[in-house]
């Protein structure tokens, strides 16, 4: 009887669970037909083979979600957006430096953080007339006219102590509203 023609997608999706099942089946007598059937089903589960790979176990088989890295407990972004002379609004940076974001950088490493927070640079993040501003996420906490020297205070009081600095929080009424008193 012909083989049947495989279309490209069965092929390249199949190729290496044959490839791997391929000694294996032919020497137990199924070959490859018996893949799909009962008998190559128990012969798989017996060697521990999984869906990654026909070769590996599933304890060696890679799987992408082990190769994450572990999740921030802090993600922390500094506006770095730097406005044009003349703009209706301010701007965080006048040069799109920011001391602030070093300070931050260094303080955290310092406090033994490195790998739990990261501090980012950030395009404008719309509370221009608050800058320059940090927001902290996951608590989703926005500090306002933050300068170099509070630095130290964000990473000791929130960062290591997990209590917001409140002189410098933003209030609720003014994030994302068109009718904060601090607008012009």
């Amino acid at each position: 009887m012909p083989k049947r023609k495989l279309s490209c997608i069965a092929q390249v999706l199949l190729r290496p669970l044959a490839k791997g099942r391929e000694n294996d089946e032919n020497a137990a007598g199924g070959g490859f037909g018996a893949f799909f059937g009962q008998k190559s089903r128990l012969a798989s589960q017996a060697r521990g083979a999984t869906a990654y790979s026909g070769r590996e176990s599933a304890k060696t088989a890679f799987r992408p979600e082990d190769a994450r890295l572990p999740a921030f407990e802090h993600h922390v972004f500094v506006c770095h957006n730097a406005r044009p002379a003349g703009a209706p609004r301010v701007s965080c940076t006048v040069d799109g430096q920011s001391d602030l974001h070093l300070q931050l950088q260094q303080l955290t490493k310092a406090a033994g953080l490195a790998g739990k927070v990261r501090i980012n640079k950030s395009g404008c993040l719309d509370q221009c007339e608050h800058g320059p501003v940090v927001v902290v996420y996951p608590e989703a906490v926005w500090y306002g006219n933050v300068q170099p020297g509070d630095a130290a205070v964000i990473v000791a009081e929130h960062l290591v102590a997990g209590v917001p600095v409140e002189r410098l929080r933003i209030a609720d009424e003014c994030l994302n509203s068109k009718t904060c008193p601090h607008r012009d």
